[in-house]
């Protein structure tokens, strides 16, 4: 077998055999998780697969080498144009070694109080991270949350600017509100080194951002929506980017992020950071990072930062709550039954969620028991929920006033702009007894609060990557901060045939939390209450 590299960024075979071929072909097919609820694939429009070999050109992706290493470990091949592969993955203009790099940074922060307390100190993983990422032009690196990304974003931007003369450095966020955050994360560590100049070459782009001319910046800070709407209107809009970096990299696999990346005509450095980056080396969305961003090169996990007190430890309760009437349950249970047993009543598991999640939210004994656990706790707490659209989050903000003495609340969701966003996480920063309300999809990604002591997920669901983004929000160091405590309501709706518990879908939702609580080590309780 004879592997070629071109200069097209693809990977090609050449002699290569019908059995080797095959094998390949089979090597480089991944199915997507869950497939069986693609809609697609219900319609049996698509087998979901992603075929990543492409036979016609027989080629991959020269982003696939190091898989391609493993599927060549027992066979006999020559690869020819090393040269470009080495060009494509390694950054040879980076020339410190790691300890010439790290007095470096020391030596750029020595007048600072970086370093003088656990909140504030440059750590070792974080220096380590930064060097792997700037000596590749293609990577990854998975970091718990709360490990300090946009530290390492600093630096690896700074580095690329001044070292490496690089013209501009895009920064990728997901939400509007961490465009600002990153500014000022940025702006802090600027002043910190000495580079207080380099803020007048930031530029922010955003949803209310008019100006998009980014051209005679150094640092572009922007998120995907934004910039995915620019390419429509202009499709060489990010013509002139040389270095991008995707930060919370988790939602690299939708394709916005993708368009960015391949619309970047001009840019040779990727990399990606994130704590809930894809870990299963065999999954489409690790083969698809590999392509879009890069090998994974650091690993710095949440018992790693628990160990070194680089965060705050984190305590579940999951509370199972018992308050449903039996004739509800019964009625539960047969449309469950008959979701078994006779698909011509074609009801979906998504129709009896909803069919449970509107119990949930009509149920008054529920509500109090909320307003009741809010209102013995007496630091900061953010209350995380889902539905928007039936106003589920502003009945628990309405009611905290009347139900919780001396609790003041705030709201934000979808609609809340970002200036009045950034002005409550102030309030929260800096006061305590404050309530927060908000919407997973506004709140539980990147945000930092640090004087945030509990969390309370008043809506069920079960995503790895949102469960642990969710609760990074409570790990930030803080002086009056021993542990944070994340609440998590379970509605146990199940109901005993045969002496055995036919379980509902918020209660299984529940059961595949418990396996990534325990999975990431954080302390757990369990108690069943009746309502």
């Amino acid at each position: 077998m004879l592997i070629q590299a071109g200069k097209d960024s693809y990977i090609y075979f050449y002699e290569i055999s019908p059995t080797d071929e095959l094998e390949l072909e089979l090597f480089f097919k991944k199915r997507i998780k869950k497939y069986w609820f693609n809609p697609l694939v219900k319609k049996k429009l698509w087998d979901g697969y992603f075929y990543f070999y492409d036979k016609k050109f027989k080629r991959i992706h020269i982003g696939l080498y190091w898989q391609l290493l493993k599927f060549l470990k027992e066979k006999t091949y020559k690869i020819e144009g090393t040269e470009i592969i080495n060009e494509y993955f390694y950054n040879t203009l980076f020339d410190l070694n790691y300890d010439e790099f790290k007095k470096e940074v020391f030596e750029l922060f020595k007048d600072s109080e970086f370093g003088k307390g656990k909140s504030k100190e440059i750590r070792e993983y974080q220096l380590e991270t930064s060097y792997k990422i700037l000596k590749n032009n293609h990577s990854r690196a998975v970091l718990s949350t709360s490990a300090g990304k946009s530290l390492i974003i600093y630096l690896v931007s700074l580095y690329l600017l001044n070292k490496l003369k690089k013209k501009n450095v895009l920064i990728v966020v997901p939400k509007v509100s961490l465009v600002i955050q990153m500014f000022e994360n940025i702006k802090e560590y600027a002043e910190a080194s000495g580079n207080a100049d380099l803020m007048n070459s930031i530029k922010m782009l955003h949803c209310e951002e008019r100006d998009r001319n980014y051209t005679n910046y150094n640092i572009i800070i922007s998120t995907y929506q934004t910039l995915s709407s620019e390419l429509k209107k202009r499709k060489d809009f990010l013509y002139n980017i040389d270095s991008i970096i995707i930060d919370e990299a988790h939602f690299t696999h939708t394709k916005s992020i993708k368009e960015i990346i391949t619309n970047a005509k001009n840019c040779n450095f990727t990399t990606g950071l994130s704590g809930t980056l894809e870990m299963d080396e065999e999954s489409v969305e690790s083969f698809n990072l590999d392509i879009f961003l890069g090998p994974n090169v650091a690993n710095v996990s949440y018992q790693e930062l628990k160990e070194n007190k680089f965060i705050t430890p984190v305590e579940i309760k999951m509370l199972i709550l018992d308050y449903l009437e039996s004739d509800l349950r019964i009625q539960l249970y047969n449309i469950r039954k008959s979701l078994k047993i006779n698909s011509a009543k074609n009801i979906e598991p998504t129709e009896i969620l909803q069919m449970e999640r509107k119990l949930v939210q009509d149920s008054e004994k529920r509500l109090n028991f909320i307003f009741k656990l809010v209102s013995k706790l007496n630091k900061n707490t953010l209350i995380l929920f889902h539905d928007i659209k039936n106003n589920y989050g502003k009945t628990i903000y309405n009611n905290i006033y009347r139900y919780c003495d001396g609790k003041v609340a705030y709201y934000i969701d979808g609609s809340t702009d970002a200036e009045t966003r950034e002005n409550i996480k102030k309030q929260m920063e800096y006061d305590n007894n404050k309530v927060l309300i908000a919407s997973f999809g506004t709140f539980s990604t990147g945000i930092s609060i640090n004087n945030l002591h509990y969390i309370i997920f008043v809506e069920s669901f079960y995503s790895d990557k949102l469960i642990k983004q969710s609760i990074g929000r409570g790990m930030r160091l803080h002086n009056n901060k021993e542990k944070v405590i994340v609440f998590d309501l379970i509605d146990d709706f199940s109901i005993k045939v045969k002496n055995k518990a036919n379980k509902n879908f918020l209660l299984k939702h529940a059961n595949e939390r418990l396996k990534i609580y325990k999975n990431e080590g954080y302390n757990i309780e369990i108690k069943k209450i009746k309502l």
